[in-house]
């Protein structure tokens, strides 16, 4: 009952901040982001692609979020603590935490508590959730009872009072702080959830959030959130939209024309726009394993070897590094620690080694071998000097042809390739996901190897301080293979106009947070 008398007088001031602004004409600050994907639904612990991501991040708070460099910090919390043996988590509720429910005729408010935490964690669990996040937090304790259909009360996360939220876990994890940003571990409110009766998530009457933004339309268009009693200069009116496959405008222009607020480019940026740099992309010369010429080791290490002499220092632009190693610079380590430093292997004479390859495929030459490019001048000139060195060192007269993106992912996808130099990034920031894709037969090396594959799939569900060094080790098993050999990092940049400040972006999801943005323009 002191709950809702609780939130009933917080409704009323939220209906008269929401006449206030109505009337008082507060303009919009407005900030628009293109997705390639509309939700299928805006609950958190189902949340899986890159607008449902977003519009869970804007829409609620959870127990930890991340700030601008990635670093788990308080939101809800107002205290973390940690037991000694690193199993046991502690977080205190701050005050002043509020559901709020909107549609066109009332915004309605509930205090939230500890329990509501709790009753989130128990959803990413309970089998009929089916939540993406369930191998994200599975080193709660009792997670996997649950998950097998055990009560939720297995689950080892309590609630001792309304303030006081505590989860256990089966082994101390480094990374568990960060993993309760992820939109699985939001609040719900088991009343609101369980009077939806199935449809929670999928409209502003059925959707409870605690976030600084509210649901204020659904379309098929886009999601368009707004926000209360916003600072002066702060985003109050976030808008996902649906990106146009017919849009002829990009890059700066979309910006120059307010289609979008930020964009993801290559390239130099001009003055008059600000720019956040990435070096998550590398550049990779990849081998078809499954092309019979291709699926020896000589061969490829002769290749690989002639390529890294070649182009160590050929750089297609300034915005270019040699690359030391697979993962991208940018992509961080589970333990927070640095990459392996100039780790790709030095094969010895390249000669030697494909004249060794050869003889093993019984050939004295490759014939009609064509290497694959995207379409990029800059990159097809700098790969010129490599043709020329494999040409004078190997005698290998490869073609070489550019294509369209699209042509390019359609051959890649049929299998129909020799080599292929591309650029490797992942959206999911998890050096184990960015290496695993490289394996398998569906990978663009076609590469198979199960121990391998196996051992990336693990390592996602060790402690963070017990996850780097058999990624680097992998890493270097990869790159010995000559599957996928590593050639240039490359900058991206995430663009705004100039007036804006403290947006927070990530390459990796990718990850957009405008709740401490602010317009200054």
């Amino acid at each position: 009952m002191q709950r809702m008398f609780a939130g009933v007088l917080c409704a009323v001031v939220l209906v008269c901040m929401v006449l206030l602004t109505g009337c008082g004409g507060q303009g919009l600050v407005t900030f628009t982001w293109q997705v390639e994907g509309m939700p299928t639904s805006l609950d958190p612990q189902l949340a899986s692609n890159v607008c449902e991501k977003t519009a869970a991040a804007h829409l609620f708070r959870g127990l930890m979020k991340l700030d601008e460099n990635g670093t788990p910090v308080p939101d809800c919390a107002d205290t973390v603590e940690v037991s000694s043996d690193g199993l046991t988590y502690t977080f205190r509720l701050k005050d002043d935490l509020w559901f709020h429910s909107y549609d066109e005729e009332e915004f309605v408010a509930t205090e939230v508590t500890a329990e509501d935490f709790v009753f989130g964690l128990q959803r990413v669990f309970l089998p009929a959730t089916e939540s993406p996040y369930a191998a994200e937090l599975a080193g709660i304790a009792g997670s996997e009872a649950v998950l097998a259909g055990g009560d939720a009360s297995q689950l080892g996360v309590t609630a001792p009072d309304s303030k006081t939220v505590q989860i256990r876990l089966s082994a101390p994890d480094d990374t568990f702080l960060a993993r309760l940003c992820t939109p699985g571990a939001m609040p719900c409110d088991k009343e609101f959830f369980e009077s939806t009766r199935g449809a929670y998530g999928l409209g502003k009457s059925t959707l409870y959030t605690n976030g600084d933004f509210y649901l204020y339309n659904w379309a098929d268009e886009g999601v368009f959130l707004r926000r209360q009693d916003a600072p002066s200069g702060a985003v109050n009116n976030l808008r996902l939209v649906l990106a146009d496959s017919t849009e002829t405008l990009t890059g700066l222009a979309l910006l120059d024309e307010e289609k979008q607020s930020g964009v993801e480019m290559r390239g130099e940026i001009p003055e008059g726009y600000a720019a956040q740099r990435f070096e998550a992309t590398t550049w990779a010369m990849i081998f078809n394993t499954a092309n019979g010429d291709f699926s020896n080791l000589s061969i490829r290490q002769g290749i690989a070897q002639v390529l890294r002499d070649a182009l160590a220092t050929e750089l297609p632009g300034p915005l270019y590094s040699t690359a030391d190693g697979l993962i991208p610079q940018s992509m961080p380590m589970p333990d927070g620690g640095s990459h392996a430093g100039d780790a790709v292997p030095d094969f010895g004479d390249a000669e030697t080694l494909y004249r060794q390859g050869l003889s093993q495929l019984g050939k004295t030459k490759l014939s009609d071998v064509t290497v694959l490019l995207p379409e990029d001048e800059e990159v097809a000139a700098a790969f010129e000097t490599a043709n020329q060195q494999l040409q004078r060192r190997l005698s290998a007269f490869f073609s070489v042809k550019q294509l369209p993106e699209e042509e390019l992912e359609a051959v890649l996808e049929s299998g129909e390739y020799q080599l292929v130099l591309l650029p490797l990034s992942s959206s999911e920031g998890d050096p184990a996901v960015f290496l695993g894709s490289l394996l398998g037969d569906g990978s663009v090396t076609r590469w198979q190897n199960a121990g391998l594959e196996q051992e990336l799939s693990h390592n996602r569900t060790l402690p963070a301080a017990d996850r780097t060094a058999p990624l680097l080790r992998m890493e270097q098993q990869i790159m010995n293979q000559a599957v996928a050999v590593p050639i240039w990092f490359e900058q991206t940049a995430f663009v705004t106009l100039k007036g804006w400040q403290d947006v927070i972006y990530s390459p990796f999801g990718p990850r957009l947070d405008v709740r401490s943005a602010v317009w200054n323009g």
